[in-house]
């Protein structure tokens, strides 16, 4: 009876595990399922922007031409590699590449969840903003590396979890090629993985091989000199670096660190909110630093941080989008620690942090993100007349407008102040006489243009209407397009 009774009782433990895997199983299911089904929502609805564009021209080039010339040096080698089967059809094919690898990070995620045996309620607290997150789905929607990095660098952290040498040392590898600041995240793994116990004489061995495969990497970082993230459209000029890449205050760290993951879809009050909640979130974190799990979630946060402010008193870094891969692991971080309990008080956090989101994701717009400028280069095409021309007045709407304009004339105005140009560009027109009749002139209002060129365009244009303007002016200056009859 004793032996039947224990075999009844194992029975029932094997039904009661296979039920609880199952279960895990449908959750993790559905929540991927849900995931892309929000990032699948107006992926195609954004027009190409910049930086999609150039990353496209950049994968579609011979490689000879790829390495040949400085102003077609990016600094995301890797990544156009990746993009180069895609580069070739329409825009959301374009995107295809980041939102698998958004995909994939989001596994990695779940698969932590489970290994550091999140609660069920930690384990929904960290998922609603994995999968809803404006700056994560961002990510996923731009034809750009932060979703590889925030792929990889979950992939480091899973392998330092299990202590993994070659898959970890792999990701290490990495990360640089994809981007320069690649490193930091790298570090962030390196220190998971002391805290995971994978040894000193092990970690030293795979930290070193990593630093050896980084050294081609950071020869052609140095050689170019390039910014990493701007390292094209004048940002390695002076005047242009310090409008983008401004001296990081504390307030502006914080501000930018909002902006990664709420992307422009709050205003000042609500950034200061979510900042105060992320603060929150890492000082009860480093109240309960003695739990494991804690430290391998807070270190796989603040390492980078702390890596990017401290590369930052050398070259400033620090802006939302090398930031944005921060947010996986503080997603996780947020649900340890932010789980509800039994209690109001502790409901407090969490309910603040729910409700930035649904006003977050109220304010989202896929289709902003592009600044229409499809519908800058439509009212150009439906308008055009015989002997027309467009002059673009910076490098930076050119490559976006070409890929909707490719068989208009053309021609870039030289001397203004926005740096070499791409090899896609050298073969326009002369646009010496930009200001004759029948052209169309694509202005976008930065700080950063020539001075002497703001002044004549802005006396060819005085008392005209633009014949289209984009006001979406985050990521870049407002575009205004003029008709000179």
């Amino acid at each position: 009876m004793k032996r039947q009774a224990r075999a009844s009782r194992a029975f029932a433990g094997h039904v009661e595990h296979e039920d609880h895997r199952h279960d895990q199983m449908r959750m993790m299911l559905g929540f991927l399922a849900a995931a892309l089904a929000v990032r699948l929502i107006g992926i195609n609805s954004a027009s190409i922007w910049f930086d999609e564009a150039i990353s496209r021209y950049r994968a579609s080039v011979s490689l000879a031409d790829y390495f040949a010339h400085f102003a077609d040096y990016t600094g995301t080698n890797f990544w156009e590699l990746i993009l180069r089967p895609f580069a070739f059809g329409p825009v959301w094919q374009l995107r295809i590449p980041p939102l698998i690898a958004a995909i994939i990070a989001l596994w990695l995620a779940v698969r932590m969840m489970d290994k550091l045996a999140f609660t069920r309620a930690q384990w929904i607290t960290a998922a609603i903003p994995l999968a809803l997150l404006p700056g994560l789905i961002w990510q996923a929607q731009d034809a750009r590396y932060h979703a590889a990095i925030g792929a990889i660098y979950m992939a480091a952290l899973w392998f330092a979890i299990e202590r993994r040498s070659l898959g970890l040392l792999a990701c290490l590898g990495l990360l640089p090629y994809l981007h320069p600041i690649g490193p930091a995240y790298a570090f962030g793994a390196l220190v998971v993985a002391w805290i995971c116990g994978i040894g000193a004489v092990r970690g030293l061995w795979i930290g070193g091989l990593a630093l050896l495969s980084w050294l081609p990497r950071l020869y052609q970082i140095q050689s170019t000199q390039a910014l990493p993230g701007l390292q094209l459209a004048g940002a390695s000029q002076p005047g242009n670096a310090e409008f983008w890449l401004r001296e990081v205050t504390p307030i502006y760290a914080l501000d930018q660190t909002a902006q990664a993951f709420a992307v422009n879809t709050l205003e000042l009050p609500g950034r200061l909110l979510l900042v105060a909640l992320i603060l929150f979130v890492l000082a009860v974190a480093a109240s309960r630093i003695r739990e494991h799990v804690v430290r391998i979630s807070l270190a796989a946060v603040l390492v980078p941080v702390i890596v990017l402010l401290a590369i930052t008193f050398i070259q400033p870094v620090y802006f939302y989008r090398p930031v944005q891969p921060i947010a996986l692991p503080l997603c996780l971080l947020t649900g340890i620690v932010l789980a509800p309990r039994a209690g109001w008080p502790s409901k407090i956090a969490p309910a603040m942090g729910f409700v930035l989101l649904l006003i977050s994701l109220t304010n989202w717009s896929p289709s902003a993100r592009g600044g229409y400028i499809d519908k800058g280069a439509e009212v150009i095409s439906r308008n055009w007349h015989l002997g027309d021309r467009i002059a673009y007045t910076a490098t930076t709407v050119a490559m976006p407008f070409q890929y909707y304009l490719p068989d208009r004339a053309s021609c870039l105005i030289p001397d203004n102040g926005m740096g070499e140009l791409p090899s896609a560009l050298r073969t326009m027109g002369d646009c010496s006489d930009y200001t004759a009749a029948g052209t169309w002139l694509v202005w976008p209002r930065s700080p950063t243009m020539d001075a002497s060129l703001t002044q004549i365009l802005t006396d060819v244009t005085r008392g005209m209407l633009p014949a289209w303007r984009s006001d979406f002016a985050w990521q870049f200056a407002p575009i205004e397009i003029y008709y000179l009859p």
